[in-house]
C-alpha cells in the first residue's frame, strides 16, 4: 500500500505500530521489541522466570515456554 502522509508524525506512528505487530512470537512473549538487545532479553527472561519457575510456585509448562522464547530471542538478536 502506498499512502501519502501530510504529517510526518502520523507516518512515524503508523510505522511504529507495524513494527510492534510484526514481532516474532518469542519477542511478544517476553514483552520486548524486535530490536531488543541481549541485556533487555535477559532482563525480561529473569522477570518472567521468577513468576513462572516451579520452585517459586509457577507452572512448569509456562516456565518451559518462557525458556524457549528466551533461547529463540537470543538466537535472533545475535
Amino acid at each position: 500500500r502506498n499512502f501519502f502522509y501530510s504529517d510526518p508524525e502520523v507516518y512515524r506512528s503508523e510505522r511504529a505500530e507495524q513494527a510492534r505487530n510484526n514481532r516474532p512470537a518469542c519477542f511478544v512473549g517476553l514483552g520486548v521489541m524486535r530490536d531488543a538487545g541481549e541485556r533487555e532479553i535477559k532482563a525480561a527472561y529473569r522477570r518472567l522466570a521468577k513468576k513462572t519457575h516451579p520452585d517459586c510456585g509457577g507452572d512448569a509448562e509456562d516456565f518451559k515456554r518462557v525458556r524457549m522464547w528466551y533461547e529463540q530471542a537470543l538466537a535472533m538478536a545475535q
